[in-house]
């Protein structure tokens, strides 16, 4: 975002708010016009290329079969256009209505990263999805946040999943509204860019 801070700065303060809650604002001519290039978004969550969807590839606990159909699938995003990749969240899946590719941090973290890797060989734009907690999540956790728990089921498997291949942002939901959970996302977000392999992430508004 540096490298276009003179442009940034032109912009109006409903323009800047509508890129900080969807990145693909980018793709609409009033940006392209001042020299931002565009950003179209492909959601790799949704099944592409006859492939199954992510969650579905994940139970088979082939990394390099996940690995094989991502490069797939990412051929098929760029076909139409897409310069932003939004791959599978590294997290585990501690809610029966949550995303996750495994209710196994390790295994999610490893299939995500096969994604990362995937992307990274095929030299496309990443971004990871999922990063924090979303309202499906909160309603299953513990009235008083567990920190042992959020570290190994979200924070470290992202971490993990980072270290197999490029990446350019996380998306991150808005504040939940959970009790004792409202400023999570904010502060995982802060926490993670302490970490090496997630320095450079830029965060991304889910919606």
């Amino acid at each position: 975002m540096l490298k276009y801070e003179k442009i940034v700065g032109t912009l109006s303060m409903p323009q800047k708010l509508h890129l900080l809650c969807d990145i693909s604002a980018l793709s609409k001519a009033e940006y392209a016009s001042l020299g931002v290039p565009a950003v179209n978004v492909a959601d790799l969550d949704i099944s592409r290329a006859g492939y199954p969807s992510p969650e579905a590839m994940a139970n088979s606990w082939d990394t390099e079969l996940m690995r094989e159909a991502a490069r797939e699938i990412m051929v098929d995003a760029a076909k139409d256009d897409a310069t932003l990749l939004l791959t599978p969240s590294a997290k585990a899946a501690f809610s029966p209505y949550g995303k996750g590719l495994s209710e196994d941090g390790k295994l999610s973290s490893v299939m995500a990263g096969a994604y990362l890797g995937a992307a990274e060989e095929s030299a496309l734009c990443a971004a990871i999805k999922g990063f924090g907690f979303s309202e499906k999540d909160a309603e299953w956790l513990d009235e008083k946040p567990n920190g042992r728990f959020i570290y190994e089921q979200v924070i470290n498997p992202y971490i993990n999943a980072t270290e197999n291949g490029s990446f350019f942002g996380i998306s991150v939901s808005q504040d939940i509204k959970a009790k004792n959970y409202e400023k999570a996302n904010r502060a995982l977000t802060k926490m993670a860019s302490r970490y090496k392999s997630m320095n450079q992430a830029t965060p991304i508004c889910e919606s």
